[in-house]
């Protein structure tokens, strides 16, 4: 297992947890400094990672990461289209993105960051005009929170709540009956 290059945890086996651990450091953890732009899966400052964003095959595909032309040293596969939509089960929207601003060869940014980028590298652009590209929902930020907060909290996992009840066998199918 690797560990959370930040708070030295064991990092989550699966993927969208990832991306929630490290999205919380992104978020909320005052020893990431914003303005590297860090990483969503490693928190190592931009440019050292770099991803690049492809589409899938077919008519229908969505969007995925190139993982032949991206490079991070704890690059995961992850379903980006599950991984880029909120819900209650998966808060996190931290996928790399395409800078509408930049050209098209360039590579993608980490949603948690863009507002940073945006300020970095295109400091012409408005960014209260542009806020769908960056800000994320309070619902999404809550979340962030609680699992920031929840950290350090081991998980357990689940016992079943069925009783072990013995097997009762009647009379008819009872093998004492094979012996008389």
């Amino acid at each position: 297992m690797k560990q959370c290059p930040s708070c030295k945890l064991e990092l989550p086996s699966a993927p969208q947890r990832v991306l929630e651990h490290i999205g919380a450091h992104i978020l909320f953890d005052p020893a990431v400094k914003q303005s590297s732009q860090p990483c969503g899966l490693c928190l190592r400052p931009s440019p050292i990672c770099v991803f690049h964003l492809k589409k899938g095959k077919g008519s229908k595909a969505n969007l995925k990461i190139d993982n032949e032309s991206s490079a991070c040293a704890n690059l995961i596969a992850f379903k980006y289209r599950t991984a880029s939509s909120s819900g209650p089960s998966n808060p996190c929207t931290n996928v790399p993105i395409s800078c509408p601003f930049c050209s098209s060869t360039a590579s993608a940014v980490w949603k948690y960051n863009m507002k940073e980028h945006l300020k970095a590298k295109h400091p012409h652009i408005s960014l209260s005009a542009h806020t769908l590209i960056w800000k994320i929902c309070e619902t999404e930020r809550e979340e962030m929170m609680r699992i920031w907060s929840d950290r350090k909290t081991i998980k357990t996992k689940r016992m079943s709540k069925k009783r072990k009840v013995p097997l009762e066998i009647s009379e008819a199918h009872s093998s004492r009956l094979a012996l008389t």
